[in-house]
């Protein structure tokens, strides 16, 4: 009897331990189906929010490089050496034309100015004009008289002609006076056409020469040096080597601030709505995933784009404690608080 009350007793502990084990095995879904719940999962990319494109666009060649690809770099840490012989070159030519162009333009305002009301010849003919006109007008009131007497018959025609010849004469000598004063005054504008065109081209050359002086007044060049402008930069497309010609169309490097990084992530449509701007986001690096990193969600694109065959919004997460480990392009998996 004793026996078998041991024996009952057994079973009824397996049985008990039984139940216990599928409850826990129960359990444990609901769980994890809890935490699902918590959380939107997707993953995404490290980018900077800060690039930085450095271009060049005057004649140069580049000296010296002075970093490697991925290199990182402080502030006015010299990049790039370059040489300038070109540019000053460039400047020195059009400084040149410049100082031509004002003595052109200095001799053509003087020639204008003598063409003016104080020019000698322009007086001496405004003279002339006075008294050839005073002259006709009394040789036209001299051949009306005779004009009379002829047509009464006291003077012969042979007179009257000769009196027609004085007097045509007369209009002659005041129509070329006349004539003179219009050439010069023509001429006067001609020269102050050629003073605008001048005055035109000087400030061309003057802008010219300003712009050039201008493209050195930039953050990032110092003296013929190439300096970073990032306190903690990452260098990337270096796009020339040492003795390379600059092309203005092509840029000389890239820096990212390293301090500006975030994280681009593509969530899938059916989640977005459950992810807010400011929600927390846990974020796991593919390179090491016994590291976590805290964000926080700061910017949700206004539309979706499509990706082999499935539809994502964009977002964008801070990183709140990045110890340096997290670097651009590196993937990462992010949990985003519901």
């Amino acid at each position: 009897m004793k026996k078998m009350i041991l024996i009952i007793l057994a079973i009824t502990a397996a049985l008990m331990s039984s139940c216990a084990e599928e409850t826990k095995q129960t359990n444990a879904p609901a769980e994890d189906i809890k935490k699902e719940n918590a959380f939107v999962d997707a993953s995404g990319t490290v980018k900077s929010k800060n690039i930085k494109n450095i271009i060049i666009d005057f004649p140069s060649s580049v000296e010296k490089v002075n970093v490697e690809e991925g290199q990182r770099v402080k502030k006015e840490d010299v990049l790039i050496t370059l040489d300038f012989t070109d540019y000053n070159f460039q400047v020195i030519q059009i400084e040149q034309e410049l100082k031509v162009s004002q003595m052109e333009l200095q001799s053509l305002q003087d020639k204008v100015n003598k063409m003016g009301g104080d020019n000698p010849d322009i007086q001496k003919l405004q003279n002339d004009l006075k008294y050839a006109e005073e002259l006709y007008a009394s040789a036209q009131e001299e051949f009306d008289a005779q004009q009379k007497l002829y047509n009464s018959g006291y003077i012969p025609k042979q007179q009257l002609d000769e009196q027609k010849k004085g007097l045509d004469s007369k209009r002659k000598n005041m129509e070329d006076i006349k004539y003179a004063m219009d050439k010069i005054q023509h001429n006067k504008q001609e020269e102050a056409e050629k003073v605008k065109i001048q005055k035109e081209k000087l400030a061309s050359l003057e802008y010219n020469l300003k712009s050039l002086r201008e493209k050195l007044n930039r953050n990032y060049i110092i003296q013929n040096n190439i300096i970073s402008e990032l306190q903690n930069g990452l260098v990337y497309e270096i796009g020339y080597k040492s003795g390379d010609i600059i092309s203005t169309d092509k840029k000389l490097l890239s820096i990212m601030d390293l301090d500006g990084l975030f994280i681009d992530v593509n969530i899938a449509e059916e989640f977005i709505k459950d992810v807010k701007p400011g929600a927390k986001v846990i974020i796991h690096p593919v390179a090491d995933s016994s590291k976590v990193y805290n964000g926080e969600v700061y910017k949700i694109a206004d539309m979706a784009t499509r990706e082999n065959g499935q539809t994502f919004v964009r977002a964008e997460i801070t990183i709140e404690n990045n110890d340096g480990f997290l670097l651009p392009n590196f993937n990462v998996d992010v949990e985003i608080k519901r």
